[in-house]
């Protein structure tokens, strides 16, 4: 399976009471052209996150065009994570695989964190380890680099000839 060659090891939950709660926005110019969103999400999140009494905790992350910085970044944000909260990142998926509960407010992770809502922060969803892997399985078998849609990659597999 394409996700087993990633070498990737979905890890048990861990707990961080108190921990950081770090917030993870889109660029604002995906959010507006995209996805045809007025107003400004982090700061509507962090205003949620405030009122629901979670002022210290609060981490916002800035948005990174560079994305091998932004994944370094991000790992060393997780090591103080209690949450991930994002609109719908890369970053949810992998606070998912590293054990540490995220939401995703849209996109494939939103499957596994429902919405964000104060209850969701403190009680979050924990899929047991064989469901996230399951999870990552299926979006790592509908993900192809460019390289592989030139090639003809994509294509077999998604008519079935290289799963084996």
């Amino acid at each position: 399976r394409r996700f087993a060659r990633l070498g990737i090891t979905v890890r048990e939950y861990r707990d961080k009471p108190g921990g950081t709660i770090i917030v993870i926005p889109q660029s604002e110019a995906f959010m507006k052209s995209t996805l045809g969103r007025t107003g400004d999400w982090t700061r509507e999140t962090v205003e949620k996150l405030r009122a629901w009494g979670f002022e210290g905790r609060i981490r916002v992350r800035p948005w990174l065009r560079d994305k091998k910085t932004a994944y370094v970044e991000l790992h060393k944000d997780l090591a103080s994570a209690s949450q991930v909260i994002t609109w719908s990142s890369a970053s949810a998926v992998t606070a998912l695989y590293e054990g540490i509960p995220a939401i995703s407010e849209s996109g494939s992770v939103n499957e596994l964190s429902g919405p964000l809502s104060r209850d969701a922060v403190l009680h979050p969803l924990r899929y047991p380890v064989e469901t996230r892997q399951k999870f990552l399985e299926l979006l790592a078998d509908a993900q192809f680099t460019l390289d592989e849609m030139r090639d003809g990659t994509a294509w077999r597999w998604i008519n079935r000839e290289e799963q084996t």
